[in-house]
């Protein structure tokens, strides 16, 4: 059966049957089966670890978890650094109802595990809801559903656990397509709903990537919706018009449009941290040729068996590939694109069929093909000044716009052969097909990844940490210096060097220190006099090491040595010590300048949002807290707000990383509290653009009752006449 053909069964409904409940409930055990398959360790406590899982990811929902524990939603990340805007970042996703419902509720390791196996099952379920939709809901269609659905949820996102982003945002694609192909057909309200909404969740979600990927493949097929219906003479198709045809397109536009402004809470913070960002422009440290796959790679996909040879150095074979017109490196995570010898066999083989359906085979065929060839980075340089394709990194991300068009091919094949085979064949065949495919993907998701999953995660071990303990019992706030960019923050303090994808320009400027290194140092001091300098001007209350430092040179006193339960294992350092020392004569996170013996100043409380500072002086001077200014950040002194204005609040003059305020003599108590505009105004947009959507829908649902009332009275009525 045609696609243009089941269109035309009714112009004023949707072109498929109502919700397929058996197909669902189908659907969730299957999907649930296979996280189970690829994930067991994961339900049962154990956590995963390496690649980006612990310098970046988990301390952030350590921040987030700590915060609504204790009663406060945080929008300042005031451990990381000298503190950033932790909305604006956005890959924390404090904003997503999943995550925050997530990590409120429970410890961060089980959280996470939560919220990335929910969107592995979420995923499944979304594809195989879009493939058999889109399979016209036909003879055959249910294993083919669950095929696609095997293979975009199991071929590109499991080489990708280190990530956290993939999943959490991927998951949304098929969901989206669903209902973009609900609202193509329909045009109903609740369907123009359920896409902005939809789509406003994976923006709230926080990597962007995925959503602009999702908007590549979901506005092409909008806009090609009036072209893939009509029939093979160009006719449009029986019962609907030309224009319910073009109306339909202009539709998902608005209800895009709609989603991005649902999601302004979380997106004008971003772009306010993106204009003063490490990533402000893109140049050389910022080149989005990075993660691309090297066009030899891509042979991959028919020889895994040479590729994914577990003895080979994918790394280093990578680094010795032509690039493609790419000078940046990749890794084989980010060049991953396999879809299973089954699963691209029968893709090729619905691509070269004639029959039917041409147009929608060649609009998934040329979707496929444009997500293979840029993601070897050739086209880079026609697209990279072009709005998304010019911020993004990671070319070879665009391999999963080929696992969507590969997983459908994959499906329209399967069903073509399933509806010539009788019952019993077809599902004997069928069941193999998953089988196998199933068994093939698992072993590659155990082999191409940075990410494993252990049986006692460092994470569980933060409360046994002794540097935790001894770093909470320092009468201020601590601040480390340390190997490991943010891994020291899981102790609950503030860590320098710092690692964000995008992060505040002042972290990445030349006053800034280069990192420590991780590796094994040589016998004495394992930081060099500079890094000191920066240290004692920067508010470093202790330095932490991998190997010992000499006091004789450096002003430190030694606090402890030994193995720690959570860094120790974090790094995997259990055959080697970790140095811990208390830096003397370093400027304290909050001073009095100039300085006078007789001041005392001193924070009383430091919270997320909010630092409050009491000074005691006999002469007027200035208070300087070694915080990032930026944006959002209001002073209250003894409970009167001060403006930028005024000229009492300053910029201290070093990259801006210190916040100063100008005080009189005597006592005062300053406050300093964090209330970005941007939020707020985003805010506003989401609360008038969700309002909005509620007002619809309640006129629709009175016009609905109103109409159903009149035509109870005109049936009342015909049946007295008739009396």
């Amino acid at each position: 059966m045609d696609r243009h053909r089941v269109v035309s069964k009714s112009a004023s409904n949707a072109s498929h049957p109502g919700f397929p409940t058996g197909f669902l409930l189908l659907a969730c055990l299957t999907a649930f089966a296979l996280s189970v398959v690829f994930w067991a360790p994961l339900y049962f406590g154990a956590g995963l670890i390496g690649g980006d899982l612990y310098p970046y990811y988990f301390p952030q929902k350590a921040f987030l978890s700590d915060s609504l524990r204790s009663g406060e939603f945080p929008l300042w990340n005031n451990w990381v650094g000298h503190g950033y805007p932790l909305i604006a970042e956005s890959q924390t996703a404090a904003l997503h109802p999943v995550v925050l419902a997530a990590f409120w509720q429970w410890d961060i390791n089980t959280a996470y595990n939560a919220v990335q196996l929910f969107h592995y099952v979420l995923a499944f379920v979304g594809m195989a809801l879009f493939t058999r939709r889109w399979l016209n809901h036909e003879r055959g269609a249910w294993f083919p559903a669950l095929l696609a659905a095997l293979v975009f949820t199991y071929a590109w996102f499991p080489p990708r656990i280190c990530l956290e982003w993939a999943i959490l945002t991927g998951a949304y694609l098929p969901w989206i397509l669903w209902s973009t192909d609900r609202l193509l057909t329909s045009g109903r309200l609740r369907d123009f709903v359920l896409l902005s909404g939809l789509l406003a969740i994976q923006l709230l979600a926080g990597h962007f990537h995925i959503a602009f990927l999702t908007l590549l493949i979901a506005v092409p097929y909008a806009a090609t919706y009036p072209w893939r219906t009509r029939d093979l003479d160009g006719a449009a198709p029986q019962g609907v018009s030309p224009r319910q045809t073009w109306r339909s397109p202009g539709l998902v536009l608005l209800a895009i449009a709609t989603g991005f402004l649902l999601a302004a809470v979380q997106l004008f913070p971003t772009w306010e941290l993106k204009q003063q960002s490490q990533r402000a422009e893109v140049n050389a440290d910022h080149d989005p040729a990075y993660g691309h796959i090297p066009p030899a790679y891509l042979t991959q996909i028919v020889m895994p068996w040479f590729w994914y040879d577990r003895d080979l150095d994918r790394d280093a074979a990578l680094a010795k590939l032509p690039g493609g017109g790419a000078s940046s490196g990749t890794n084989q995570v980010e060049a991953h694109v396999y879809f299973g010898l089954i699963p691209i066999a029968l893709a090729i083989a619905a691509a070269v069929r004639p029959g039917s359906r041409r147009r929608e085979r060649w609009f998934w065929l040329a979707m496929g093909v444009f997500g293979l060839v840029y993601a070897t980075a050739i086209l880079l340089p026609l697209f990279r000044h072009l709005p998304g394709f010019s911020f993004f990194h990671g070319p070879g991300r665009y391999g999963l716009l080929t696992t969507v068009s590969v997983a459908l091919g994959a499906a329209a094949a399967l069903q073509f052969v399933l509806q010539r085979l009788s019952r019993p064949a077809g599902i004997t065949l069928a069941s193999v097909v998953l089988l196998i495919t199933t068994a093939e993907l698992w072993w590659v998701s155990g082999v191409v990844t940075y990410a494993v999953a252990i049986p006692n995660p460092p994470i569980d071990y933060r409360e046994a940490s002794v540097v935790r303990r001894l770093l909470h019992e320092h009468p201020q706030p601590a601040r480390l210096f340390a190997p490991g960019p943010n891994v020291p923050t899981l102790l609950g303090v503030s860590a320098v060097p710092v690692y964000l994808g995008i992060g505040p320009a002042e972290y990445y400027t030349d006053g800034w220190p280069p990192p420590p290194s991780p590796a094994d140092p040589a016998p004495g001091s394992p930081y060099s006099d500079e890094q000191f300098a920066w240290m004692h001007a920067n508010g470093v209350t202790h330095v932490l090491s991998f190997g010992e430092i000499d006091a004789l040179r450096h002003p430190v006193a030694m606090v402890w040595i030994g193995f720690d339960e959570l860094l120790s294992r974090a790094w995997g350092r259990f055959d080697e010590p970790i140095y811990l020392y208390e830096l003397k004569g370093a400027l304290p996170r909050v001073r009095f300048e100039p300085p006078d013996a007789a001041s005392k100043v001193e924070i009383t409380e430091m919270r997320a949002n909010r630092v409050t500072i009491r000074v005691e002086s006999p002469v007027a001077g200035k208070v300087v807290l070694g915080d990032l200014d930026y944006p959002g950040w209001i002073c209250q002194v003894d409970g009167l707000t001060l403006g930028r204005e005024d000229g009492r609040v300053i910029t201290h003059q070093r990259h801006g990383i210190d916040r100063a305020l100008e005080v009189p003599a005597g006592t005062h108590e300053i406050v300093w509290v964090y209330q970005p505009r941007s939020l707020y105004y985003g805010l506003v947009v989401s609360l008038l653009a969700a309002t909005q959507l509620l007002l619809a829908c309640g006129v629709r649902v009175l016009l609905a009752r109103r109409g159903l009332a009149a035509a109870s009275s005109d049936a009342a009525t015909k049946i007295v006449r008739k009396g």
